[in-house]
């Protein structure tokens, strides 16, 4: 009986020795990394995400208006990668620098039954894989697609298509 709760205490240890040596965030786990400070100055860790668009109409009116690049993100609500994408990279506070330069759209494909725009934009046939990250002019053309990627992968992508832009 003595060395069932041995065990157990043995047990209850490593996992409190978990809780504080083992990575916080699921991005962490991912990457090994720890959140750093971003250059605007924001704390290590903070979670600033972008303000995203549901309607990809609105989006592009507003991409149109302000002349940014639209940058939809097409996940589902049952996929780990797109919830890891979503709240930990959009949030990482090295991203938030570019969260002003493009019009922030979040499109859950359980929730549109068939991915496409509205009113002449043209139709992203196919989503590779899970998250998908497309990129498109204001004025509806596809610059760039990918998929899951991590803080600075995504930042790479999101300078590329800037330049781009900026060179049109």
């Amino acid at each position: 009986m003595a060395r069932i709760f041995l065990e157990l205490a043995c047990v209850g240890v490593l996992c409190l020795a978990g809780l504080f040596f083992l990575p916080k965030t699921p991005l962490e786990r991912l990457t090994g990394q720890a959140p750093t400070s971003s250059a605007d100055g924001a704390n290590p860790g903070e979670k600033r995400g972008p303000a995203f668009y549901h309607s990809l109409e609105s989006a592009f009116r507003v991409s149109r208006a302000k002349n940014r690049p639209v940058l939809v993100i097409f996940s589902d609500d049952h996929c780990p990668s797109c919830e890891l994408f979503v709240e930990e990279v959009c949030t990482h506070p090295s991203v938030a620098a570019y969260q002003e330069q493009f019009i922030w759209v979040h499109v859950n494909i359980r929730d549109e039954k068939v991915a496409k725009f509205h009113d002449g934009y043209p139709s992203l046939v196919a989503i590779p894989d899970l998250p998908t990250i497309a990129y498109f002019s204001p004025e509806g053309e596809l610059l760039r697609c990918h998929g899951f990627a991590d803080p600075d992968e995504f930042i790479s992508k999101l300078r590329q298509v800037l330049d781009r832009v900026k060179a049109t």
